[in-house]
């Protein structure tokens, strides 16, 4: 990054930061979706030698003309005055930034809560005289916009899309390494689910959605597949930043449906939906009222019984697995208690076992994430003929290679000491379905056994060394002492004592 560019950056920060964060995600990515209607619009006339000015400029007088075309190519539309280009030349950047927003809402139905929070939150900082810092991230944006960056091959669409990235992520309400650890998640998630051989077209939806990165990790990896993203998030902002996230990678938003909700007793799906693949990253800290479940809710579909009324995990696990195709797979994130507690969830362990959905167990962590390890990924099929379950034990020593090596142990589906086991459901049954990796995985390592013959010539090394160090001490004492009436060997018996 340019130095100019960073030191302008950094003076945007504010103190309160977590704040600003969440209008800074809205300044980058409106400035993504500008940027995009300039370049498809430049596109669509064969302009695309103009620059910036040009285009606005032609774009101000056939606007009405390209509507349309815009609104199928990219889901929405812009008009030209509150372009983001429009918003860098005005006098009053903050206001005309406001009004935007608001009118993005108002023109494009399906996305028309989408900048609420920032609204919000804006009104707050204007109220507390803080414009300064929201019109210097404003100009540091409009520094960057451009078709090419800080002199790097890197258009203004690739960088807001990194920009925006860093955002989500570089959170102060929670440590850093844990979103990294997230990062690292996600990456693995979308990695396991792309071992399945997806049609052209299939369908994809995680549960406790946050701001949808586990499901665009798979979109990456898979950019020439056709697919539909589902999700439910209880936070409504969350639900909105991840349909903001989705338009900045450019997916259209008839391709997505994400909803405001509790998953557990407010789903906003038909049981009778079905996905090909579900992801079920679910918070860890929240709790749910049981009480709110009734006994013909789907939950007892599968187990006749209810999850823990303190500790939500299976209940996230079930929930996903009603919502799984016969032919589809399921990765589910629990914490580490979850595949040891006894009572109802042991119940439920034992019932996924006899189902036989249970594929495998996998621990992952890389050595700066040790701290977050509490952390276990479950991975679910219906379609299983193998009734084996895989577990897994992987540490990433930092050099990036521990994701794909949990990938090849994962398909292989061999014992590998110290690494992976795979287990028959009887012997999970003698552990009272405890699913703990430990109790499978032969985690001793025995040392190397001593080779005698070795010893011994050690030994005899040593012994000669000794006999020549008092052969040297013995000379050395001798010349001391050739001029008194004493001689060596009283020497050494005087240093003896």
């Amino acid at each position: 990054m340019d130095k100019r560019l960073e030191k302008l950056k950094n003076k945007a920060k504010p103190k309160n930061y977590n704040i600003f964060n969440w209008i800074s995600t809205g300044i980058v990515g409106y400035a993504n979706l500008s940027q995009r209607i300039v370049e498809e619009f430049s596109k669509m006339t064969s302009n695309e030698e103009l620059n910036m000015s040009g285009i606005v400029d032609q774009y101000a007088q056939l606007e009405d003309a390209f509507k349309e075309k815009l609104e199928n190519k990219l889901g929405y539309f812009i008009e030209a005055k509150y372009l983001f280009y429009s918003i860098s030349k005005s006098e009053n950047k903050v206001d005309l930034l406001k009004k935007s927003w608001q009118a993005f809402q108002q023109n494009n139905l399906l996305l028309s809560n989408i900048f609420n929070w920032q609204l919000e939150l804006l009104e707050k900082y204007l109220e507390q005289g803080q414009e300064e810092e929201i019109l210097k991230y404003i100009i540091y944006v409009e520094m960057n916009l451009g078709k090419k960056v800080n002199d790097q091959r890197k258009t203004f669409i690739e960088w807001s899309k990194e920009e925006l990235e860093t955002i989500l992520l570089d959170d102060e309400s929670s440590i850093k390494i844990e979103a990294k650890y997230e990062d690292n998640i996600n990456k693995l998630i979308a990695e396991l689910l792309n071992l399945d051989e997806h049609p052209d077209n299939f369908t994809i939806y995680d549960g406790a959605l946050g701001k949808g990165e586990a499901m665009l990790e798979l979109k990456a990896l898979l950019p020439d597949k056709e697919i539909k993203f589902y999700g439910q998030e209880l936070e409504a902002n969350f639900v909105e930043a991840a349909k903001l996230n989705y338009l900045v990678h450019g997916i259209h938003p008839n391709d997505f449906k994400f909803i405001s909700g509790d998953t557990l007793t407010d789903e906003k799906f038909s049981g009778a939906l079905k996905f090909d693949n579900v992801v079920m990253d679910m918070p860890f800290i929240r709790g749910w009222d049981v009480n709110l479940i009734k006994e013909d809710d789907a939950f007892y579909q599968i187990v006749s019984a209810l999850p823990s009324r303190t500790k939500p995990d299976y209940a996230f696990v079930l929930r996903g697995l009603l919502h799984l195709k016969d032919s589809g797979t399921m990765v589910a994130v629990v914490p580490r208690g979850a595949l040891l507690r006894g009572s109802t969830e042991a119940k439920i362990r034992k019932r996924l076992i006899e189902l036989n959905y249970l594929d495998a167990v996998i621990n992952w962590t890389t050595e700066s994430d040790v701290s977050k390890a509490e952390k276990s990924i479950l991975v679910f099929k219906k379609n299983r003929t193998d009734k084996n379950v895989m577990f897994i034990n992987v540490v990433d020593n930092g050099d990036n290679t521990g994701m794909k090596k949990v990938i090849d142990i994962y398909k292989k589906r061999e014992k590998i000491p110290q690494l992976a086991s795979v287990v028959s459901p009887e012997i999970i049954a003698k552990n009272d379905y405890n699913l703990y990796y430990s109790r499978y995985i032969d985690m001793f390592k025995a040392k190397p056994l001593l080779d005698l013959q070795e010893q011994k010539n050690k030994v005899k090394a040593l012994q000669d060394k000794s006999q020549q160090n008092s052969q040297e001490l013995a000379n050395l004492l001798q010349d001391l002492t050739k001029d008194i009436d004493i001689n060596a060997d009283q020497v050494i018996e005087m240093l003896l004592k």
